[in-house]
Parts: C-alpha cells; structure tokens; sequence
C-alpha cells in the first residue's frame, strides 16, 4: 500500500516541473511546517536551496534529512545546537522543536528551548520546558579528554546562572552541571567527584530559593569554592549603593525593592513615596534580565502603563525602582562599559554606545558607525587611560569590595571622571564574536578573561 504524499508536496514537484522555483520553495516550506517529520521534503527542500543559492539551508535540510530518515534525533539537537551558538535562535526553536517530536523526552532540547522561548518573552512557555528537561535529569555530566580540572557547577533552573558556556572551554574542563532545585537532598551529599566547586547561580534574585540545597552541596564537597553565595547575595542591587559606599569617587543610585508587582499602581506608588523615591525612576522585575520589563517612569502616569500591561517573566517578583541619572556625554550618547572581575582582578570586555537610555550592546548597533568601533577599541586596548584614573582606580577597588572570584559590573564615567554604576554581580556574559564579524577585534581580549579564568580554576583546585 503506497502512502500519498502531503498535497502541499505535491504542488511543489508540480511547481517545479513547470520551472517555477520560487513557487515551489514556498510551497515546499509551507509542506514543511504541516509535516515536520516528513525526510521527503527535506530531500527536495535541499535540492531547492542549493539552485536558489542557499548552501547553508541546504546543507541544513540534507542534515534533517539524514537524521529522520534514520530516527536520530541527536542529528537534528545538533543541528538546532549549531544554529543556537551562532546566533539564530528562529532556526534553533525549529529545529529543537522537531528533535522534540523524534524524542520528547530529550531534555537538553527542553533546556535550549526554554532559554529561546524566554528571551522572545515566552515566560511561560519556557518554565514549562525547564520543568520537563530537570524534572528528568538534574545532573548532566559533560567529559574530556585530560581536563585541567573538573569543576562541579550549582545552577539554578531558572533563569540567572552565570553563563558558562564559553569560561568553562569544553575540550580543557570536565564539567558537572547539578541544577539542585530538582535534587533530592539525600542525592546532593553523593555527587560525582571534583576538583572545585563553581557556584553559577550568580544573580541574587534567585540564590535565596535554592540556599538551603546549596548548603548542602557544599558541605559535602569540601572542594574549593568559586562565588560563595554570600557574597553573591550581597551584590543584589538595592544592597549594593550600601556595598561600595567606602568607594572612592563612584556614584550608585538609590534602589528601592518593593515586594511584590502584584501591587496596584497606587499601591506602588504609595510605597515609591514612603520610602523617599523621586522621579524619575527606572523600573524593573528581580531577576529580569536583557532589559525586559524595564520602564523609565517619569510619574504615577507611567508606573500605571507599566502595573497594567504585566509584561514581566514573573508577576510575584519584587520590583527595583531605581533613581535615573542622565548619563549622556556632550555627543548626546550613552555609554555603558562593561569590565569582568576574575579573581577580583578586572578586565575589559566591551562598551556599547547607543542613543536611548536603555544600553545594551545587542540593541546598541556598534557595527553602524566606524567611530564607535573605534572608541570600543581603545578601551579594550587601554581601559585605564580611557576611564581615567579617577574611574579605573574605583574600579579596582570594587574588584576587591565585592569580593567575588568571577563578576561584571556594568557602569559609565562622569563629567568629573568619577564611576556611575549600574549594576555589578556575577551574571554577566562573556562570548566570543564569531570569524569574519566586523567585531572579532573583541576576541583577543576575550581570550584574555577566559585564559584568567582557567588559570584561577587550576590554581584553586584541590588534588
């Protein structure tokens, strides 16, 4: 008994027959996304790409291809992998979705898609993928060859782990993920051995719900301790004004943490005014991350916009409002640098400069004028000169103050050359540019943190 193709399918052979490729491509696409699983259409959407001059597509579908044909659904994680570390996360959600299809219970798949769903602002979606993936396996091993060291990493499964991929290199460190929220205590006690202990869960927003399993984890280990949980707690950011208050020529606004955005915007605004709040003020969710659910709010007006839409990754989370400076420079530009604590020593990793208030260097579009580049340049070459000795010499010092083995801190300089911090904890990314970017200047000095890191773990570790 033969199986009929799906009609869309047909169409698009039919298309093609009749010379007309472009047709036929968005049929065969449309064919696709009706019948994910189907090798047949992989096959010709390869052949499709390759005559249109799409090798990268093509090569992808032969892969797809490949894998369905041979029910392996570790092809096609592979496949959704390649795409998620480059940068293209529209591809990866396709891909890891139908891995998911070949093989549900994949939780690595769930893992990575949870991180894409949340950054599109998909909250819910993305819990319950994390939820699938570590209430199935809550330990992941991840083996090499000769390791320098093997490295036991606490997470947290929610989002605020520091970002780990590119500081533990994967061909010189052993690495053992245990995500303890889902663990048992009594399985805490018996982890795999290891040389040192990295604790990951590096904002402070979320370290509080998984204190009592870390503790645990810790004490059992004896191992050396990269970020002790103290002094991640302490950077959390209406504690950290209090923090550096003995810091020389540094500037952090006041924070105020209201308890809980499930509050009515009169509520909020009441609580802003006893607690001596002035406008305008920059809100946000703890444990927010990439600027979503961040306001400027230059009244009770704004913070009534902001209370309605609930556009937040977690309604129950206390709100920060923290007191705006203006912070532009004669150019009428922001600036926002970034510089990386490891072992307390600080290096520089980027500056991003845009014309909205709300820096991030994605959003930032370094790459639009050369002079941008530039300036990143010198500062990356020379952070010292470029800050000045007013804001370099605080910056070694806050190294020091807050006491952690690896940290950020993202910050500007002021007229008078002292530091304007914004924030400074254990959850900032560090990541390579990608060969043939217009930014691959960066990767030397990339290189330079990662290679500071190892060195650390190599040096603290206990045989």
């Amino acid at each position: 008994m033969s199986v009929s193709e799906p009609p869309l399918f047909s169409r698009a052979k039919a298309e093609l027959g009749a010379a007309k490729t472009e047709d036929a491509l968005r049929l065969l696409e449309d064919a696709e996304r009706e019948a994910p699983l189907d090798a047949a259409i992989q096959r010709l959407l390869c052949s499709v790409y390759d005559t249109v001059g799409d090798p990268v597509r093509a090569a992808a579908a032969r892969v797809a291809a490949e894998a369905l044909e041979a029910n392996e659904p570790l092809r096609l994680y592979n496949l959704a992998t390649g795409y998620f570390l480059h940068g293209q996360p529209q591809f990866a959600e396709k891909w890891y979705r139908v891995t998911l299809l070949l093989d549900p219970n994949l939780s690595t798949a769930h893992q990575n898609l949870a991180v894409i769903l949340y950054n599109n602002g998909q909250y819910e979606a993305a819990a319950r993928h994390r939820h699938i993936a570590y209430a199935q396996q809550w330990i992941f091993v991840e083996p090499t060859t000769a390791p320098v060291a093997t490295v036991l990493v606490t997470c947290a499964a929610d989002i605020g782990n520091v970002p780990i991929q590119y500081l533990l290199v994967a061909d010189r460190f052993s690495c053992i993920k245990c995500i303890i929220d889902y663990a048992r205590p009594e399985d805490l006690q018996k982890l795999p051995a290891h040389d040192v202990v990295f604790n990951a869960i590096g904002d402070p927003d979320c370290n509080a719900a998984n204190d009592s399993r870390l503790q645990i984890v810790l004490q059992a280990s004896g191992r050396p301790l990269l970020n002790a949980p103290d002094s991640v707690a302490d950077t959390r950011r209406d504690r950290l004004p209090d923090r550096l208050r003995d810091v020389d020529h540094v500037l952090v606004p006041a924070v105020y943490r209201i308890e809980s955005n499930r509050s009515g915007s009169a509520d909020l605004a009441q609580a802003l005014e006893q607690r001596g709040a002035t406008y305008p003020l920059i809100l946000r969710p703890a444990g927010s991350h990439g600027g979503r659910g961040v306001i400027l709010a230059n009244g009770p007006c704004d913070l009534e916009q902001w209370v309605s839409r609930g556009q937040t990754p977690d309604e129950t989370a206390a709100i920060y409002a923290t007191t705006f400076y203006d912070s532009r420079g004669v150019d009428g530009h922001y600036r926002k640098y970034r510089i990386i604590f490891v072992d307390k020593h600080p290096y520089p990793y980027h500056l991003a400069i845009s014309k909205q208030w709300l820096v991030h260097y994605f959003s930032a579009d370094m790459r639009s004028e050369r002079w941008k580049i530039e300036e990143e340049r010198r500062f990356l070459e020379d952070p010292a000169v470029t800050l000045g000795a007013k804001a370099w010499n605080a910056i070694v010092e806050i190294g020091q103050t807050i006491g952690l083995d690896y940290a950020g801190i993202d910050f500007s300089v002021c007229p008078d050359g002292s530091l304007l911090v914004f924030e400074a904890n254990a959850a900032m990314l560090v990541h390579p540019e990608p060969e043939g970017s217009e930014l691959t200047y960066k990767n030397r000095h990339i290189a330079t943190i990662v290679n500071a890191f190892e060195a650390m773990v190599v040096e603290r570790r206990q045989p």
